[in-house]
């Protein structure tokens, strides 16, 4: 999930919160994290809407039905155009307040009436709150659309993320089968047997050619605590780094372990890393808890770098 998109979902989340615990100081603060939601997801339609609720309407043709009030068997009618500020003060001052009467003429199109035949007409705080309650609710709608939309738009960008790891686990899980596969050839002709990590290393990178077009091996990775090394694997276009480890006599759990802490501090920086995969290829199951060992290491994950340790085969 992108910045925006995380911002935007924990501003949605704050406004459908606060308007159902009623927390929020005033009608304006809501409409100001409304306003900063809508502008962070570029919505101009309903920034204009929010910025007119927020600071009055000076054109009776963008005044909304809700603002208007209608007098009944007559087309007369008064538009309250002031700000929500202004109306939640005339409500605590229990304040009649003075409006012009307009009457219609022809669909969106209204006529002052003049004083001099007819004075003022005054409104009270019943149709100030129905139009505050009307802007609540509207917020609320307004906010859980956006968040439904933002939520839809995360899920998808999650399944776009996850496709090129999901085919990258289903290849490490399957890599102790392909092997030994590979050890019963036709005729006992020559084959690839995995006694190294560098023969780990061509079979994964052949096998990774199934799915990802751009496979980079041996990159260059920046200095980390003095040294400079070489990536296993770089998967650019997916921003996937994938390092590689076989257990040997002197490479077991806790060695194990220290390298891969010291992988995932180095890589945690990196520009081209947003997933690191490590795997570990066990054949002699020389790694005890081998899930255990995958879970503590998972947790290493942050905002930045999302860590993924794969160990095959269990035993």
């Amino acid at each position: 999930m992108n910045q925006k998109n995380t911002e935007a979902i924990e501003i949605a989340n704050s406004i459908v919160k606060g308007i159902i615990d009623d927390t929020f100081q005033s009608y304006d603060s809501a409409l100001r994290a409304y306003f900063r939601l809508v502008s962070i997801i570029d919505n101009k339609n309903e920034m204009v809407w929010a910025k007119k609720e927020l600071s009055g309407y000076t054109n009776i043709k963008d005044i909304p039905a809700y603002r208007i009030v209608n007098f009944r068997d007559t087309k007369d009618c008064v538009f309250i155009h002031q700000s929500c500020r202004d109306l939640m003060n005339y409500i605590d001052r229990r304040k009649k307040i003075p409006y012009t009467l307009y009457t219609k003429v022809s669909n969106n199109n209204f006529q002052k009436k003049e004083y001099s035949y007819i004075g003022p007409t005054y409104l009270n705080s019943n149709h100030f709150i129905n139009v505050l309650t009307t802007v609540s609710d509207m917020l609320f709608e307004k906010t859980n659309h956006i968040l439904n939309d933002l939520k839809q738009d995360s899920a998808s960008e999650k399944n776009a993320q996850d496709e090129p790891i999901d085919k990258l686990i289903s290849i490490l899980c399957k890599f102790p089968t392909v092997a030994k596969q590979l050890l019963n050839r036709h005729e006992k002709r020559e084959t690839l047997r995995i006694e190294d990590e560098y023969d780990v290393q061509d079979l994964l990178h052949a096998l990774l050619k199934i799915f990802y077009d751009d496979v980079r091996s041996e990159e260059w990775v920046p200095s980390y605590a003095g040294k400079a090394s070489r990536m296993d694997f770089l998967l650019k276009n997916e921003q996937i780094v994938i390092e590689v480890k076989k257990t040997r006599d002197k490479l077991t759990d806790k060695e194990v372990g220290d390298q891969l802490i010291i992988d995932i501090s180095r890589y945690s920086t990196h520009p081209n890393c947003k997933t690191l995969v490590c795997f570990v290829y066990d054949p002699e199951g020389r790694i005890n808890n081998p899930i255990g060992l995958e879970n503590d290491l998972n947790k290493s994950s942050s905002d930045t770098l999302r860590v993924i340790v794969k160990i095959e085969p269990k035993h």
